[in-house]
C-alpha cells in the first residue's frame, strides 16, 4: 500500500469484511492498513489503525497480552519489563523503556518460532529517531538434535553467519559512529560464534 489509494482500497475491503461480520478477514485488513504505514515509518498513520485494531480483537477474542522483558545488547545495551504488548491475529506490537533515555518499539509479525518486522528507538534527550528492520528467533538446543559432532558444528557455522547478518542488519542507522561500533561489535561475535563452532568439532574428536 503505502498511499492514499490503497489506503482506500484496504478500507474498502475493511467495510466489507466488518459488514459481512468476517472478525478474522477485518482483523487481517486492519493488520495489513498499520503494517503498510509502519513500513514506510510513517507511524501516526499507522497508531490508529493499530488501536483500532487491538479494540476489535479484544471484542473479538482474537488478539492477548505480551508481557516479559526486553533485553538488548552492546551498543544500546538494555534490560526492561514490556511497558504494553499485544499480539493481534499474529501480528505484534510492544513498547519498551530500556532507560531513562531510551525507548524501544517493536512492530512486525511473530509467531511461536520468530518475531520480524520494524523496529522504532526514541532517544529522550536528544529527541532523536532512529528506525530499521529486526528478525528475532528462538535458540533451539542442537546438542539433543542426535546429530554428528560434525553435523553440529557445520550447523551451527551456518547459524554464526545468519546471526552476523542479523546483527548487522540491526544496527541503527544515521549515526556514523554508532554504525561503526556496532559493525565492530558483530565481527567480534561472529568471531566467536565461529570459534565455539569449531571447538564443537575439535572436542569430539580429542574424545
Amino acid at each position: 500500500m503505502g498511499d492514499d489509494q490503497g489506503e482506500a482500497t484496504l478500507r474498502k475491503a475493511l467495510s466489507l469484511a466488518l459488514e459481512s461480520n468476517l472478525p478474522v478477514e477485518a482483523s487481517g485488513v486492519y493488520i495489513a492498513l498499520a503494517s503498510a504505514w509502519v513500513e514506510r515509518y510513517e507511524l501516526d498513520r499507522a497508531e490508529p489503525y493499530l488501536t483500532e485494531s487491538i479494540a476489535y480483537a479484544d471484542e473479538h477474542q482474537l488478539g492477548g497480552f505480551l508481557t516479559g522483558r526486553v533485553k538488548t545488547a552492546y551498543p544500546l545495551k538494555g534490560n526492561s519489563t514490556i511497558d504494553a504488548g499485544r499480539n493481534v491475529a499474529g501480528y505484534c506490537n510492544l513498547a519498551s523503556t530500556l532507560s531513562s533515555s531510551i525507548s524501544l518499539r517493536l512492530y512486525g509479525n511473530c509467531n511461536s518460532t520468530s518475531f520480524e518486522g520494524y523496529y522504532t528507538i526514541y532517544y529522550t534527550g536528544t529527541k532523536n529517531l532512529a528506525r530499521g528492520t529486526f528478525r528475532l528467533t528462538r535458540k533451539t538446543d542442537s546438542k539433543a538434535s542426535g546429530l554428528s559432532a560434525a553435523d553440529i558444528s557445520a550447523s551451527a557455522q551456518v547459524a554464526c553467519v545468519k546471526s552476523n547478518a542479523r546483527c548487522l542488519t540491526g544496527c541503527p542507522r544515521g549515526d556514523t559512529d554508532v554504525e561503526y561500533l556496532c559493525a565492530n561489535h558483530c565481527r567480534t561475535k561472529f568471531l566467536a560464534c565461529r570459534g565455539k563452532a569449531s571447538k564443537i568439532l575439535s572436542d569430539s574428536d580429542s574424545e
